[in-house]
């Protein structure tokens, strides 16, 4: 007998729906906001309308989220489902069932708009950008503003915004809760400028104001951490975190930023061992489905710590992992890092074309930005690639803007463990034995809490001894 159900795919009537939702849906893709409201009685076929529309529509993304009368009493339910689904850059929203500040409706709002403006392509961000600036003037649109311009890498522009959004916030008396999630986010752009003191002071007072909802306040605490690294060291940031288990796989994912920043910190304060423990762990929590909201750089400063202590192979597989991660996260200041990070291990076996690669897409990225720490990893990249070939001068020039102490950021001086043994090496390699001295004498004075320094330093000393003419001082070294 011939099979006569109907396939389950058969969708009939509703011709006008479809043209109207076309028109929206051709509207969109090129790049124009709209809504569509679909209503009608429970069990019309709303859902299958929506889902017919959807899948002719090849050039958007679609991000599903399904209310339940039974899920009422959820707060932000829906927003949860459609931030999980534009996937792991975005952090979702934080729990309130262990007590705390209620979730901020303003904050949720914000990582939807920050998911959205990362999701649409070139085309669509472009567009964006001038419905934004033509809604009325109020903290929502100059902090929207804001993380469109930081998410291009203008931290000057996004600096204005955000400080104008904050400005607006404080006018109202009863927008406190508004007030502390923009100050914290700005707290974060003065941590990208090597801006410390600014970190700690507007860090802090988002904290003090006890209006961050549970997972926004642990961000602020590391960004404050992070701010103290950029003032006092490394070492005074450690003591930011004291709060975090001694044993990583106890720290809560609600802390994986933290527990991933004290990697770092424990990086350039020279436990390699302990560095590469936390980060590791704290990479293995995304995996699990922790969300870095901080950024992706952990990738980077974990692939440099296993270069450090000679895991060369673990080193070259973290950096990729660190590139592929950027190819889905938002913001292209973290690629000097990446590209940093990947090109170590090519420079040192003498792979000078993919060496050179790195360095020139650092080079590149770096240069679209404006401001200056990420320009310092693409130096160093460069400098890695002369180092290779024996070209002294070429990393004495790659570096010679970070020669001046007085230029450096909170940033470039906190890193400074990484950088100066390549000037030095370059400054001796020219015969510059003045400037050179006065490099290694900033190492020096480190030297005794970063281990790795000490050979390193070592042999710089006696080179340097050598070319000022004393070879038994370079033989005693």
């Amino acid at each position: 007998m011939q099979d006569r159900r109907v396939p389950l795919d058969v969708f009939v009537g509703r011709a006008a729906e479809f043209a109207r939702v076309a028109e929206v849906i051709t509207r969109v893709e090129a790049g124009q906001p709209w809504l569509v409201a679909v209503e009608g009685e429970l069990g019309m076929g709303k859902t299958a309308l929506a889902r017919r529309c959807l899948a002719r529509a090849q050039r958007i993304k679609v991000l599903w989220a399904r209310a339940d009368q039974a899920e009422t009493d959820l707060d932000f339910g829906v927003a949860d489902q459609l931030l999980r689904a534009a996937g792991d850059a975005f952090p979702t929203v934080p729990s309130t069932s262990g007590g705390g500040p209620a979730v901020s409706s303003f904050a949720v709002g914000a990582r939807l708009l920050t998911a959205a403006l990362y999701l649409a392509d070139e085309t669509q961000g472009v567009a964006l950008r001038p419905a934004v600036e033509a809604a009325g003037p109020s903290p929502l649109r100059s902090y929207v503003l804001g993380a469109m311009v930081e998410a291009d890498g203008q931290l000057g522009e996004a600096e204005q915004r955000y400080s104008q959004a904050l400005a607006e916030a404080r006018t109202h008396p009863d927008s406190q809760p508004l007030a502390a999630t923009i100050a914290a986010r700005l707290a974060g752009t003065y941590t990208l400028r090597g801006e410390g003191e600014k970190t700690l002071t507007l860090g802090r007072w988002a904290l003090d104001t006890g209006r961050l909802d549970a997972a926004a306040a642990r961000q602020t605490r590391t960004r404050v951490a992070i701010g103290a690294s950029q003032v006092a060291g490394p070492r005074e940031a450690l003591d930011e975190l004291g709060h975090l288990d001694a044993d990583p796989a106890r720290v809560d994912p609600i802390d994986v930023d933290g527990l991933s920043w004290r990697g770092i910190f424990r990086l350039l304060s020279g436990d390699l061992g302990r560095a590469v423990t936390d980060m590791t762990a704290g990479l293995k929590m995304v995996r699990q489905g922790a969300t870095l909201a901080l950024g992706q750089r952990t990738y980077g400063y974990l692939a440099l710590a296993q270069y450090l202590a000679g895991a060369w192979d673990d080193a070259l597989l973290t950096a990729e992992q660190g590139l592929s991660a950027a190819a889905i996260h938002p913001y292209r200041h973290e690629l000097p890092l990446f590209h940093l990070a990947a090109g170590c291990v090519p420079a040192g076996r003498g792979a000078a074309e993919e060496a050179e690669r790195h360095a020139r897409l650092a080079e590149e990225v770096a240069a679209s930005l404006d401001y200056g720490q990420e320009r310092l990893y693409a130096a160093m990249a460069r400098a890695l690639v002369c180092q290779a070939a024996g070209d002294y001068p070429g990393m004495a020039d790659a570096l010679q803007y970070w020669r001046d102490d007085a230029a450096l950021d909170g940033r470039s001086r906190r890193d400074a463990t990484l950088w100066r043994p390549l000037l030095a090496e370059g400054l001796i390699g020219t015969g510059q034995a003045e400037q050179a001295a006065a490099v290694l004498a900033q190492l020096r004075a480190v030297s005794g809490q970063v281990a790795y320094l000490q050979a390193v330093l070592a042999w710089l000393d006696g080179w340097l001894a050598e070319l000022q003419g004393s070879p038994e001082e370079a033989q005693r070294i």
